[in-house]
């Protein structure tokens, strides 16, 4: 067979196998070797998954750093005990007042921690917001278990 014979028939081949419109439920199809396809939805949601993590007892400092991006907010709390960890400013939504509010959240210490002087119960978090999130915001809420600390953008 000549080279433009081959090619001429395997074009004729596939054309013949793109018209089948069975071809796709049949045994020659590789995809139904080992059995049907299981038809799967993946569950998708937009909403955020709750953070366990309880708020920090006290809020003791909070600033807002402007950035041409946007803003840098840092808060400083008071843990009941020493050993909080892994904390952070978790954004919350913007209020129907116009409030952005953000928790202070940590993960607290195992069982029996140290209580000591109150500033080594300190611990220091910052988020940085996008200058569309300010703009949206009147006042800015760091929000502890004890009390709550705000300024404007």
């Amino acid at each position: 067979m000549t080279r433009s014979a081959r090619i001429l028939s395997a074009l004729l081949a596939l054309g013949l196998l793109a018209g089948c419109a069975g071809l796709s439920n049949s045994r020659l199809n590789p995809m139904n070797w080992f059995g049907p396809r299981a038809d799967s939805v993946a569950e998708f949601s937009l909403e955020r998954p709750a953070d366990p993590r309880p708020l920090i007892e006290m809020i003791v400092d909070m600033k807002i750093e402007k950035l041409p991006s946007g803003a840098l907010v840092r808060a400083t709390g008071r843990a009941a005990t020493q050993g909080y960890w892994q904390a952070d400013l978790v954004v919350n939504d913007v209020d129907e007042a116009g409030n952005l509010v953000i928790d202070f959240r940590a993960i607290p210490a195992p069982a029996g921690a140290a209580v000591s002087t109150p500033r080594s119960r300190e611990i220091t978090a910052a988020v940085s917001l996008r200058a569309d999130t300010l703009a949206s915001a009147k006042r800015i809420i760091v929000r502890g278990g004890q009390n709550e600390k705000s300024a404007r953008p």
